[in-house]
């Protein structure tokens, strides 16, 4: 701070005297003779005399560059050369010297967002063959020091560059949660060696420089679209259980945010996992459908076709009687790893289907939404698990190059050796009810030789290719460059009582010299030629089976170790029993209103009963033990 004090035309004006810390007098005063500064001498004994004053105010903020900050200087500047990061991209000068050791850049504006990560790149002169290091800070909070944990950043070491050879040093920025939103400063401070700043005020050899970042806090819903709006009436979700979570909430009409927060409410899935989901809510006096969106690949859109789930629909609700919508969660394969976003959709629906389509639109005015965040961990077992393999081939790879059955039709490369020896096509899938029968036709190259197809299925969904019934041998080919059109035809029977839901089937195509030889199990495929494939199939149960039963009529026991008793209200026709292949294993005229069938001559399992009355059949399930 350079400051006077006027005085006289002849003998003014003055300096005051500078404080010489370690000297009892500081009489170094100056006053201005014509022109000249000169010692202030005392008339009597020519001393240098000074002049004691007060400077009364208040100190403020601001001042010069780097203020608020602290100020880094450095003996020789070897200067920083380029900062590259959000959208700054500054190139300054290369020369050793050239510029001031700190430098002011907070012209320059950079944008963050709180959660999100940035890559920084940053370029500099080192002075020959040295090494220099660059750190980064970040005054997150805005309290004028960069001295919190998670403002300071290590982001790497250049050696013996000029500054303008394209050596880089990169590293990330992330932006913490909690971030105080708008502008603050970023240090970047470039030192001589591999030890990184430990604070933003200390330089040796290198450069500082100074820019600001604009920060924009997070706010619900960010980075998702929202918040939803309901315009005429909030009518609330009041349940929502699933994976951990388990969030009950108010009923009341209008007596919630349309869109409400509940991110700091985490549930835990893992890959490939089916989880249950209950939901509750109060209708208005209507029906409402639930409809949930889960960001699976943490894009921040809930956009994509495995991210919305179709839950069910309430009619006439209080929201506290008791009434849900239950579904299934299926996390699918490739899902990204950590937290992401689940979003629940309620909304009213005049015809008991309307679901919401998209995330960001409920498609009514009625209804509620609530946001909670869901942590996915990637399933531990890599394909082909629980399932054996992969299996392989030592010899060469001669592809599958068709399957076609129930929905499926894939066709791949026919080059022996150009795929995998046992790939995976889980993601495709395909369609069957139990009960039902559905050709099959397979293609591949024979490399030459005589090739087999066998398919096996798991009905059971128990992670083994091995129950009867589990195993199909299709048919053989032979001399086929897996173009020519020759196929392999079959027919897979989906068995009664097979498991609902998907499951496996793996296909396997081996070498046969006698054109018979099939794979006996699903893991050796019994020759060292050939290729395996795996697919999953929907398994769906016959159309009524659990409900198809006739009124008046009823068994028992059941399950039971031999005999089972039947009763009904008009003659009964005919009985029969099939095992869960579809055979028939027992048939049996009755013509009565009771009858005793004796099962001790089946084997312990389940079957399927179908009973006739006056014309209608009705079927069951039945235990035997």
């Amino acid at each position: 701070m350079e400051y006077t004090f006027e005085g006289t035309s002849s003998s003014g004006p003055w300096t005051p005297p500078i404080v010489i810390l370690g000297e009892d007098t500081t009489g170094n005063g100056m006053q201005n003779q014509a022109g000249t500064w000169v010692p202030t001498l005392d008339s009597g004994t020519s001393t240098p005399q000074g002049y004691p004053f007060i400077m009364y105010g208040n100190i403020t903020g601001g001042g010069n560059f780097p203020a608020p900050y602290c100020e880094v200087g450095y003996f020789v500047v070897e200067p920083i050369t380029f900062v590259e990061v959000s959208n700054i991209s500054h190139r300054s000068s290369e020369v050793l010297d050239g510029s001031p050791a700190h430098e002011d850049f907070t012209a320059i504006t950079g944008n963050m967002r709180e959660g999100e990560s940035y890559t920084i790149t940053l370029e500099g002169n080192t002075n020959g063959d040295n090494i220099t290091s660059f750190t980064v800070f970040l005054d997150w909070d805005q309290d004028g020091t960069f001295d919190n944990e998670d403002e300071r950043y290590e982001i790497g070491t250049i050696q013996n560059s000029t500054g303008i050879d394209g050596v880089q040093a990169t590293g990330t920025i992330t932006v913490p949660e909690g971030v105080a939103g708008g502008l603050t400063r970023m240090r970047v401070m470039k030192n001589l060696g591999t030890d990184y700043a430990m604070d933003a005020c200390t330089g040796f050899f290198g450069q500082a420089e100074d820019y600001t970042v604009d920060v924009r806090a997070a706010a619900f819903p960010d980075p998702y679209c929202g918040p939803l709006t309901f315009t005429i009436a909030v009518e609330p979700i009041t349940l929502v259980e699933v994976a951990g979570i388990n969030n009950r909430t108010d009923a009341t009409i209008g007596g919630s945010p349309a869109h409400e927060d509940f991110t700091a409410i985490e549930g835990d899935m893992e890959e490939g996992m089916t989880y249950e989901i209950t939901l509750e809510g109060n209708t208005g006096g209507y029906a409402n459908s639930f409809t949930v969106f889960i960001d699976w690949n943490q894009d921040g859109i809930l956009d994509n076709e495995e991210e919305r789930y179709e839950i069910g629909v309430i009619d006439n609700s209080t929201g506290t009687d008791g009434q849900q919508a239950i579904g299934n969660i299926v996390v699918p394969a490739g899902v990204t790893e950590g937290p992401t976003r689940m979003r629940v959709i309620k909304r009213f629906t005049s015809s008991g289907d309307g679901y919401a389509i998209d995330s960001c639109t409920p498609g009514s005015n009625y209804g509620q939404a609530e946001d909670y965040t869901i942590n996915v961990s990637l399933s531990e077992n890599d394909f082909p698990a629980p399932y054996c393999g992969p299996i392989e081939y030592e010899y060469a790879v001669e592809p599958i190059t068709l399957v076609e059955v129930a929905g499926i039709s894939n066709r791949t490369d026919a080059t022996v050796n150009g795929s995998p020896a046992h790939e995976d096509f889980t993601d495709i899938v395909g369609e069957m009810e139990e009960g039902q029968t559905y050709p099959i036709a397979l293609e591949g190259h024979t490399g030459g030789f005589i090739t087999s197809f066998t398919v096996f299925i798991d009905w059971n969904q128990d992670g083994i290719l091995d129950n009867e019934g589990e195993r199909y041998e299709i048919g053989s080919i032979s001399y086929s460059n897996g173009e020519d059109g020759q196929q392999a035809i079959g027919n897979i029977l989906a068995p009664i009582g097979a498991t609902e839901g998907p499951t496996r089937m793996r296909v396997i195509k081996r070498f046969t010299s006698t054109g018979e030889d099939y794979a006996i199990d699903s893991c050796t495929p019994g020759s060292n030629y050939g290729q395996a494939e795996d697919y999953t199939i929907n398994v769906t149960a016959t159309v009524g089976i659990a409900d198809n039963s006739l009124a008046g009529f009823s068994y028992y026991p059941n399950p039971t170790s031999g005999e089972l008793s039947l009763k009904s209200a008009n003659n009964i026709d005919s009985v029969a029993i099939y095992n869960m292949l579809g055979q028939k294993v027992l048939d049996a005229e009755v013509g009565a209103t009771t009858s005793n069938i004796s099962l001790s001559g089946l084997t312990t399992g389940t079957y399927i009963m179908k009973v006739t009355v006056e014309g209608q059949t009705g079927t069951y399930k039945v235990l035997k033990h």
